[in-house]
């Protein structure tokens, strides 16, 4: 897909149509660690260049993620009067530091120092990392940030959460950003173009530089200011595309404890919250991206009931909130994901080659003579992982394998006993349920998903379901729809949807006019809400797939923790609508208030207090 540039603080000089941002990864079969890896990768991205922004001839912004350069590592240790084996531990750490040209960083060393010995960290060196500024474009070179470089080691099992809390302690009280702070990865990244990402960084020239694995980006914003910070890859992914959904997906991230950047884009913010998961819920990023994206309530539909009992269980732990369009490459620890947006409305091709697999925003960049099997590109929806294993080929999952994974993983960590207390909540709110709950007793992941397919019903609309007249009915007539808000437009819309030919209304996606409760004319209920959702860069492709999208279906009720057992006096009740009816005793009949709410699949209003009691 394309997209045409539109601010105005960065018109492209040449005012050209370009096509949207370079993603490519790679990880070398037998888990060999080579300098050819990063060589042949940022090969690859050059070759994407007309996928990026220019600006008088300079770049949006390129990164590459990779391996911690151990050997690199070892001489920088040596040089500095350190033990240079100390890279080969599995405690051993890296971080790079971006902080502001006016900012003295003298005033920072000692509090950075204090923040990891508080944590155990063993902070061993921190010095400025080499650059080449004279390499920077005209815009980037105005007050570029300083780039610090940071090693130490710890043995501790919860190294990647002390990581994280003092990347985060640190970002929130002084203006500095980490480009990555890993035992695994490191990232450099600039505003400038690919060709001077090599050059600016002399570390990526260094022959010592040893990598099984990197993930690279080249840049093209067209909703962000291009900065050092906000060029990818971030600290697990690096994406083509956007989150439409941002707004909620920050509130929901907020919710589960996720502490962002501040001031950071769609990207940084999915980025943390991928790595909360990881990090502060133990979840390995397999389970993290199926959470975050997971399957459409169709594709569900058609799983086996174990299988959707996993999945509605990880549905309501979080929720679909980050829509793309995006193609997503992540790597956290010895696993990648690669991953489309519902939609498919950004490319990644999967590509095996003799020496390594790849994903790529373009087949072309890796040349065809080096394949071993045809290209393909992902579905929409789809993902595969590699597991990388040292000395050995990465193991391949492709989306069935992912989805088996993550079923294993949910159920081995709510051991199907549990399945009983997870239920019981339901079952007392349903006492007519309690046939199920026996069933669940059994001990079987089976059982348990019965019970969650029985409980909770898909249950389909009928509009032309009969239902008794209430004695309070009157006649419809224009005076009575004008008095209610209605308008000749709405008559019209209706009168469309039930015309003998019953073909949809073809109009505008997007709603421009004000707010229902800013109206100065009366509104009906309808009119209080209103999809917000990016129309331009999403056209309609797919309608099972658009239904994620406009869902109104709604949970009430504790959602239960990530990763956790859940509590066994949790209700959790889903509504089709969020409309409740009922509340009128005296007015309108209670059995014709449960029939309309039953033909909808929401509740009355008295039936919700009562599951709560």
């Amino acid at each position: 897909m394309r997209n045409i540039r539109t601010d105005t603080q960065n018109p492209f000089q040449d005012g050209e149509d370009h096509d949207a941002c370079a993603i490519y990864l790679s990880a070398r079969k037998q888990g060999q660690s080579t300098f050819g890896t990063l060589k042949r990768a940022l090969g690859a991205l050059i070759s994407m260049g007309h996928r990026t922004g220019f600006v008088n001839g300079e770049g949006d912004g390129a990164g590459v993620q990779t391996d911690i350069p151990r050997r690199l590592w070892a001489k920088k240790l040596s040089q500095a009067g350190l033990p240079s084996h100390l890279p080969t531990h599995p405690g051993f750490w890296v971080g790079h530091l971006f902080v502001p040209a006016s900012f003295q960083i003298e005033n920072l060393e000692e509090q950075i120092t204090l923040r990891f010995y508080d944590q155990g960290l063993n902070l061993l060196l921190m010095q400025p990392g080499r650059v080449r500024k004279e390499v920077l474009g005209q815009h980037a070179r105005v007050n570029p940030p300083q780039f610090w470089q940071l090693a130490g080691y710890a043995d501790l099992p919860d190294l990647d959460r002390r990581l994280l809390q003092v990347q985060i302690s640190l970002e929130q009280d002084f203006p500095i950003q980490f480009a990555s702070l890993s035992r695994y990865a490191v990232v450099y990244k600039m505003r400038g173009s690919v060709e001077a990402l090599t050059h600016y960084y002399p570390d990526l020239q260094d022959h010592n530089y040893d990598t099984s694995i990197v993930l690279c980006h080249a840049r093209y914003s067209t909703n962000t200011v291009s900065t050092f910070e906000r060029a990818q890859p971030f600290s697990l992914l690096g994406h083509n595309g956007e989150i439409n959904t941002i707004n909620r997906l920050r509130l929901e991230a907020v919710q589960i404890g996720a502490v962002l950047p501040n001031g950071g884009s769609d990207s940084q913010d999915l980025d943390r919250l991928l790595h909360t998961l990881c990090v502060n819920y133990d979840l390995d990023l397999i389970e993290a991206m199926e959470t975050v994206f997971p399957p459409i309530p169709h594709e569900m539909d058609q799983f086996p009931a174990d299988l959707r009992a996993a999945y509605q269980r990880i549905r309501q732990t979080f929720g679909p909130y980050a829509q793309g369009p995006a193609a997503i490459l992540a790597r956290f620890g010895n696993t990648v994901v690669a991953s489309v947006d519902a939609l498919g409305l950004r490319p990644l091709w999967f590509i095996e080659t003799e020496k390594e697999y790849i994903f790529s925003s373009e087949r072309g960049a890796t040349p065809l003579e080096n394949w071993v099997s045809d290209a393909r590109a992902l579905a929409p929806g789809e993902k595969i992982a590699l597991l990388l294993r040292r000395g050995e080929n990465p193991v391949v999952l492709d989306h069935a394998a992912i989805r088996q994974h993550v079923m294993v993983q949910t159920f081995q960590r709510e051991a199907p006993q549990l399945a009983r207390q997870y239920w019981t909540g339901w079952v007392q709110a349903f006492p007519a349920s309690s046939a199920m709950l026996t069933r669940a007793m059994q001990g079987s992941a089976s059982a348990a998903a019965d019970v969650l397919t029985e409980i909770s019903p898909p249950r389909t609309v009928q509009p032309d379901s009969d239902f008794p007249t209430p004695s309070w009915a009157v006649t419809v007539n224009s005076r009575l729809l004008t008095a209610n808000g209605w308008l000749k437009d709405h008559i019209n819309e209706v009168e469309a949807l039930i015309s003998s030919n019953k073909d949809d209304l073809i109009s505008s996606l997007g709603y421009d006019g004000p707010l229902a409760a800013l109206s100065k004319a009366r509104v009906n209920l309808a009119d209080f809400f209103k999809e917000a959702v990016a129309v331009v860069t999403n056209p309609s492709i797919d309608h099972v797939r658009e239904i994620e999208a406009f869902s109104t279906s709604s949970m009430v009720g504790a959602c239960p923790a990530i990763g956790k057992t859940p509590d066994p006096q949790d209700v959790l009740v889903v509504l089709e609508v969020p409309i409740l009816t009922g509340g009128l005793p005296g007015l309108v009949d209670d059995s014709v208030s449960k029939a309309v709410a039953e033909q909808f699949a929401t509740l009355t209003i008295e039936e919700l207090i009562q599951v709560f009691a």
